[in-house]
């Protein structure tokens, strides 16, 4: 049984938009219970993400001044 087809949330054949974009924000908002979840991978993104988020907010401060 490749999948789980009984269990479609679990199911890594398709995800739709939403989905991604929830799951991205929802491991941006806990990273420490992502961090324990994710592979090597995923908690690259997660320090990539964290890493644009606060070079943009510092850049927004500078140029609003």
């Amino acid at each position: 049984m490749v999948g789980w087809p009984w269990n479609r949330i679990c199911s890594a054949v398709r995800m739709t938009a939403d989905v991604v974009i929830g799951r991205t924000l929802a491991c941006c908002a806990h990273p420490a219970a992502a961090w324990r979840r994710l592979s090597g991978p995923g908690r690259a993104l997660i320090v990539v993400a964290y890493f644009v988020v606060s070079y943009l907010g510092a850049l927004v401060v500078l140029f609003s001044r």
